[in-house]
């Protein structure tokens, strides 16, 4: 109850925020599927508020207020939003996991790829295939993280395409950088669900991953 209060909560404050501040426009929802279980959103990244823009917008949100499975877990930076014991609470109820950036031991990876296992039964999960937030307005190199978990769990996957937000909350501000007095132009695109069948079937590598982590890209800025 308390992470359906606060995932609904957050909804409603995103869609006050973007109210305010954003003009936004939105493309691409009808590709969402309705099955959402085993599916993995992927998205460049430009603003902290990324999630919640992204999440907010793939549907309306009276249908997350009797569908609260649709909304995607997360996987944010563990020493970013887990480092105090009242963030863990609340992150853990915003749907995140956690994630050490390049730093999982063995134990610490296989615990982390049984609760990935976990959630895709039921729900999905959206993850930056950057897995950190671009500067200059570009779109950088994907990491192994995505390609991994697709492969591991044979994923569908949606393309997320995000402009916009880094005029929003630019990654060197501590706060965002809005006015009432002007609006700031944001476009989210949803793109159809990507083709990766032919990777699927390759080794369960590093090459593997990586592969998939490009496709994901390439579809990304294709949008």
């Amino acid at each position: 109850m308390i992470t359906y209060f606060l995932l609904i909560l957050g909804g409603m404050a995103t869609k006050i925020f973007v109210f305010l501040f954003i003009k936004l426009e939105v493309n691409g929802r009808k590709n969402i599927p309705k099955n959402v279980t085993n599916l993995i959103f992927s998205s460049n990244h430009e603003a902290y508020i990324d999630s919640w823009l992204v999440m907010t917008y793939m549907r309306p949100l009276w249908y997350f207020i009797f569908h609260p499975a649709a909304i995607p877990w997360n996987t944010p930076e563990k020493k970013n939003f887990f480092n105090t014991w009242w963030k863990k609470i609340i992150f853990s109820h915003l749907r995140c996991l956690p994630v050490t950036r390049g730093g999982m031991g063995p134990r610490e990876t296989e615990f982390f790829s049984e609760q990935v296992k976990k959630k895709l039964k039921k729900h999905s999960i959206l993850w930056y295939f950057e897995q950190t937030r671009a500067r200059n307005n570009e779109i950088g190199e994907p990491k192994q993280g995505v390609g991994w978990v697709i492969r591991e769990n044979l994923s569908r996957v949606i393309p997320i395409r995000i402009r916009g937000m880094d005029n929003v909350w630019p990654v060197d501000s501590k706060l965002p950088k809005v006015s009432l007095f002007k609006k700031i132009r944001v476009h989210i695109n949803y793109g159809s669900p990507l083709n990766i069948d032919d990777l699927l079937i390759e080794q369960n590598n590093k090459p593997t991953h990586m592969a998939i982590g490009q496709r994901i890209k390439e579809a990304v800025e294709a949008l």
